[in-house]
């Protein structure tokens, strides 16, 4: 329905009934039920994230409105020409890859990456719906399942119940991300080849601040980033508290008082509800889908048959794609089959590592919270900016998991 331009929201409500009446389920418990349904998880979703979205998107709106964005951009250009459109998308991968290991959350950075990719993209003529390439290759890949030390959420979920660390397995997850830089950089030369046309199509959600941009300085600009990532590391070192709710409350708190604009605050937060809630319905459809009689019979079957390796890499597969979910799907592996897998020999730095790949690879499904999300941020339709998302994605997190069980078999 994605592809149909179907509101997100309609299409999950459409597509969680066709779930529960072709697998005979309870309206009423599948979909309005308090746990486990379709509102379940949206009210969960929204009562999690609610004040993250918010401050994600009020940083947005004043980085796009004080003209701090633009000033970046300009930057880059002017160190790297209007004509060398590959070395954009390479700052904009790296960018994205560095403050996603650095701790700060996908939705952070796409809030905050994609109003600056905007100027970037539109001056040097890059097709907008290419935007997703760099940012989720950068940001939602290697940094967040294979390079050691990640602090992602799905990176940290397995230790709970292994007793491992972010750090697990270095060597497969050292050499699995060098594959994926080399087939991200790779596919992202492949696709801007490909690329002939000169009358490419920008969306108009920026266009109305930018005519009203007032000059900052660079150093300015980049404060708010400054901000974010001592913040956060000092909270890391000091504290247990997460440390990205304080960084962007006062990063806000800088922009508020060198750009002195509430309208940049109002839209702020009104421009946080429409991907927090498409995001959260998404939520909602999973829920749906995991309470299905084909979710629960393969899984059923999975549980009374997985005997190797290769069955952990199908059964997080499988997860991560009927969930749209990495983290979901790698939290249903470790609570119902880690300590089979643990009984069964296989180290336990291999199954957090390998548990942790394979639970991405198709997560990144039409009603994925975050493909939702970004999608409606940027004003991209489905069919135009899919296929970006999920072949990069998908065949990134393929490759390093080939290498990944290749250096298992000889290794472990």
């Amino acid at each position: 329905m994605s592809f149909k331009r179907v509101n997100i929201v309609v299409g999950t409500i459409v597509s969680s009934f066709i779930v529960i009446f072709t697998n005979k389920m309870d309206i009423e418990i599948a979909f309005f039920g308090e746990t486990n349904s379709y509102i379940a998880g949206i009210k969960e979703f929204v009562g999690n994230y609610i004040i993250l979205f918010l401050l994600s998107s009020i940083l947005s709106s004043y980085f796009l409105e004080s003209g701090a964005s633009e000033c970046i951009a300009e930057k880059i250009i002017s160190k790297i020409g209007v004509k060398n459109r590959f070395s954009m998308l390479i700052v904009l991968y790296s960018i994205s890859a560095l403050l996603t290991y650095a701790g700060i959350n996908i939705f952070v950075v796409f809030f905050i990456l994609i109003p600056m990719s905007f100027q970037l993209f539109k001056k040097v003529n890059i097709p907008w719906e290419m935007v997703t390439l760099p940012i989720f290759l950068g940001g939602a890949t290697f940094t967040m399942t294979m390079l050691p030390g990640s602090p992602s959420i799905q990176n940290n979920i397995p230790i709970k119940y292994l007793g491992t660390s972010v750090f697990s397995a270095p060597g497969i997850g050292l050499i699995s991300s060098i594959v994926c830089v080399l087939f991200s950089i790779f596919f992202m030369s492949r696709e801007l080849k490909k690329q002939k046309n000169n009358n490419y199509v920008y969306p108009k959600v920026f266009e109305k601040s930018n005519n009203q941009l007032k000059k900052i300085s660079l150093f300015a600009s980049i404060i708010p980033v400054i901000i974010l990532f001592s913040t956060i590391s000092l909270f890391g070192i000091f504290s247990d508290v997460n440390g990205v709710y304080p960084a962007m409350v006062l990063s806000i708190i800088y922009f508020m008082i060198v750009h002195r604009d509430m309208d940049a605050l109002n839209r702020g937060v009104m421009n946080a509800f429409a991907p927090l809630i498409y995001t959260a319905s998404s939520m909602g459809f999973g829920n749906v889908i995991a309470e299905s009689d084909i979710f629960k019979n393969f899984f059923q079957l999975l549980s009374n048959n997985s005997n190797s390796i290769v069955s952990l890499n199908l059964i997080s597969i499988f997860f991560g794609g009927m969930t749209a979910s990495s983290s979901s799907s790698i939290a249903i592996i470790m609570e119902n089959f880690s300590s089979y897998y643990l009984d069964s020999g296989i180290p336990k730095e291999v199954i957090h590592r390998i548990g942790v790949m394979s639970s991405a690879v198709l997560a990144n499904m039409p009603y994925c919270g975050i493909v939702s999300a970004v999608f409606k941020m940027s004003e991209i339709d489905y069919k135009r900016g899919f296929r970006y998302v999920f072949l990069g994605f998908t065949i990134a997190h393929i490759f390093s998991l080939i290498i990944a069980n290749i250096l298992v078999y000889f290794f472990y």
